[in-house]
């Protein structure tokens, strides 16, 4: 997976894990656009928040089988649990965290916008008709940083950790640890206006209500995010 395109030379590659509301698909186009299409995989077969995948169905089976992607990509991108290529060595590994809050808000206005058949748990949502505490009582939803995309993982072993709320600062960052050129210069309005959108159609006491829920998942995001 080490590659050269077009003078752009990687010399380790990226592993990205995408959580969920994130801007994971602006990301993908970046990463995309920076060092072609053909050079990134896009990995969602493990989802870790589908009931059926793999992660969920076998955790011992899955995470003592691990892969290493094929060597024509540089980049693999998607929803998966990093340890899905704990045997790729050397890598850096990257992703985007977002606060609890306004991941949960943020899902709860996405999961209304498309049908059934995606994956069960959704279709349960859908079924019973879901409000934003309700669905985040969902052990899955309610334990969706802490344990299903990063149960039993030192964040320490990842090489940048940035945040949904910081985007295009974090970009820049990224771009300067990496050693190439990523330009965020797309998509950045939509990102900032659906985060006003979350924001504007929650109160201050559901707020409260979800933090309480996502306890668990807040300090972590609030211990990682604090190490910097």
């Amino acid at each position: 997976m080490i590659a050269e395109c077009e003078n752009l030379i990687i010399n380790r590659p990226i592993l990205s894990v995408h959580t969920p509301k994130t801007a994971g698909t602006t990301l993908l186009h970046l990463l995309k656009r920076t060092v072609g299409s053909a050079a990134v995989l896009v990995d969602n077969a493990d989802d870790p928040c589908n009931p059926a995948s793999p992660r969920n169905l076998d955790p011992e089976g899955y995470f003592s089988n691990p892969v290493t992607p094929p060597p024509e990509f540089m980049v693999v991108h998607g929803h998966f649990h990093i340890h899905k290529y704990s045997a790729l060595h050397p890598a850096f590994r990257m992703t985007f965290l977002r606060d609890p809050v306004d991941t949960m808000l943020s899902i709860h206005t996405f999961w209304q916008t498309f049908g059934y058949g995606h994956n069960a748990l959704h279709d349960y949502f859908l079924k019973n008709k879901l409000n934003v505490l309700e669905m985040a009582r969902l052990p899955i939803l309610r334990h969706m940083l802490s344990h299903h995309y990063f149960g039993n993982v030192n964040m320490r072993m990842f090489d940048f950790i940035g945040c949904f709320e910081t985007f295009s600062k974090d970009m820049e960052v990224l771009s300067l640890k990496l050693g190439i050129p990523i330009v965020a210069d797309v998509h950045l309005n939509r990102i900032n206006k659906e985060k006003q959108s979350d924001e504007s159609e929650c109160n201050a006491k559901t707020r409260t209500m979800l933090r309480d829920i996502l306890i668990d998942d807040s300090r972590f995001y609030e211990n990682t995010v604090s190490r910097g």
